[in-house]
């Protein structure tokens, strides 16, 4: 079974891509809410994709080429889509506790058992935890570890993605850039002084806590591993 960190830019570009490639029955978990979830997949659904067709006009416009409109991907239900959504099983976790509760209960029955395994995958976990106390390699790893557990209980491959906000795309707390984050060791630790300050006490990267079970995706330049020698002997 295949544990991998994989990256889509936003929330749109993650679900469509994952309904065309008919990847085997999936089960999506959001670490948000449904509404929250809806905001950031509206924008792009909004706008319909043109479709180029040639448009028979009288004298000079004969040759002309005009656009017609057909709706999103995924608001055209053709058959196709159809059938593929029904391999898909959505899941609204908004909060920590929520997605613990979910994990710890989850049972995929894949009646199939054919190529491509079914899949488990976890949008904006670490996005979860980000502002809060469990913020931490503490409540980090508790929560990856349930994820961990769910996935090799049920026998599916596991993927993790963080998407960035469609509303702030340069927002630094969201994205592929929570990654290589810094977190204290204990949950519960305080910032000194302000936010700018730093953690009190030791830190670790996200990407050394997450590389203990995943893989990462290769779409980025490998990162210098003589920085994060010291990080794994902590983990």
């Amino acid at each position: 079974m295949k544990r991998v960190v994989v990256y889509y830019d936003t929330a749109p570009e993650l679900l469509e891509s994952r309904l065309r490639a008919q990847q085997g029955n999936t089960t999506l978990i959001i670490c948000s809410s449904k509404k929250q979830y809806l905001q950031q997949l509206i924008p792009f659904l909004s706008v319909r994709q043109p479709t180029p067709a040639v448009a028979f006009k009288e004298d000079t416009e004969a040759e002309d080429t005009c656009q017609s409109q057909r709706p999103h991907f995924l608001l055209d239900p053709t058959l196709q889509l159809m059938s593929i959504s029904k391999a898909t099983k959505l899941a609204f976790c908004p909060t920590i506790n929520t997605l613990r509760a979910y994990l710890s209960s989850l049972a995929i029955l894949d009646h199939t058992k054919s190529a491509p395994r079914a899949s488990l995958m976890i949008v904006d976990l670490i996005l979860l935890h980000h502002a809060t106390s469990e913020f931490s390699v503490q409540g980090l790893m508790r929560s990856l570890a349930s994820a961990v557990e769910a996935a090799a209980r049920n026998q599916v491959d596991l993927q993790l993605c963080e998407c960035r906000d469609v509303h702030d795309l340069e927002n630094p707390d969201r994205g592929a850039r929570l990654w290589d984050a810094q977190v204290p060791l204990l949950s519960g630790s305080v910032r000194l002084r302000d936010e700018d300050a730093g953690w009190s006490g030791r830190v670790i990267s996200i990407r050394t806590i997450v590389g203990r079970w995943f893989e990462f995706e290769k779409t980025e330049e490998p990162k210098d591993d003589r920085a994060t020698e010291d990080e794994e002997m902590l983990v």
